[in-house]
């Protein structure tokens, strides 16, 4: 059987909320760290032919995974399914519905973590547990007919 890969990462290190409540959260930036979390990601992913990269359009999501983008010569495509509040159905749809061999989705920690836990309900063998540290990902593997099988925990590549 065939499958297909999905590299759903958390974005990186972004400014702590209470230092941005004046500005729309979903502007809220990378920090410095956060920043230098991106370009290991990019550095560790770019050789795994990614075909596909969906993130959530808040910009510390866009920019964890845009060096991988440049990098590779893809663009960013924004869903709704992976911001912030996001259901975990429906991210697991879009999981399941994308039809690129390797694609990376780029998230928030509530979305992942409903995600996993929604895995681990349907009994999903999670190799790592339910864990999503920033700038680390899950890979999950997933057949041709969209049945999630498995998934592995990467923590964050050291920056």
């Amino acid at each position: 059987m065939a499958m297909r890969r999905v590299f759903f990462v958390r974005h990186a290190k972004a400014l702590e909320r209470e230092r941005w409540l004046h500005h729309p959260d979903d502007q809220r930036p990378l920090t410095d760290l956060g920043f230098r979390q991106a370009d290991a990601i990019a550095r560790e992913l770019r050789r795994l032919h990614i075909d596909r990269i969906i993130s959530s359009r808040a910009y510390r999501c866009v920019d964890t995974v845009w060096p991988l983008a440049d990098a590779i010569g893809l663009t960013v495509t924004p869903h709704d399914a992976l911001f912030e509040g996001a259901s975990p159905s429906d991210t697991i749809t879009l999981m399941r519905r994308v039809r690129a061999r390797n694609v990376v989705l780029c998230t928030h920690g509530d979305v992942m973590e409903g995600v996993l836990e929604q895995l681990d309900d349907d009994g999903v063998e999670l190799d790592g547990g339910i864990r999503f540290g920033k700038a680390a990902y899950w890979l999950l593997e997933i057949s041709d007919e969209g049945e999630i099988v498995a998934g592995t925990y990467n923590p964050a590549p050291r920056v």
